[in-house]
């Protein structure tokens, strides 16, 4: 099955075949901050699945344990997908970017600590005060 996204402004559009390796919620600071958001959806695939049309920006930062380059439109700002140069064969679709948005429920949950006290849990999944590699 193919699924598709794009930015915005749509000057960016993107495909990826099958399904995702994981899927989940991420509510660290960076994450916060780069969505402007209370948490990220994040949709991990094989950099082989990836089929992308249009030009983006990179931006390289620190992130958690490693580097991480950002990617985003040029032309409307949307933050559309990230590359950790921990796991150099994978890229990490931004969720709000899919053109279905209720595809791909998250499996897990991580950094809930960070997350506002107010901010409810999703029932069913894991959560992780951090990551699950950090527990």
């Amino acid at each position: 099955m193919s699924h598709t996204g794009n930015c915005l402004c749509g000057a960016v559009a993107y495909s990826f075949e099958g399904e995702p390796l994981s899927v989940g919620l991420c509510h660290c600071r960076d994450c916060q901050r780069a969505s402007g958001t209370l948490f990220q959806r994040a949709i991990v695939i094989r950099r082989s699945q990836l089929s992308l049309e249009g030009d983006l920006a990179s931006f390289e930062v620190e992130g958690g344990k490693d580097k991480i380059t950002r990617k985003i439109c040029p032309k409307c700002g949307s933050g559309v997908l990230m590359e950790p140069h921990v796991a150099p064969k994978v890229v990490i679709i931004k969720g709000g970017t899919l053109d279905d948005p209720s595809a791909f429920k998250p499996a897990r949950e991580v950094f809930t600590a960070e997350k506002p006290s107010w901010l409810h849990t999703v029932e069913g999944i894991p959560a992780f005060e951090r990551g699950p590699e950090y527990s």
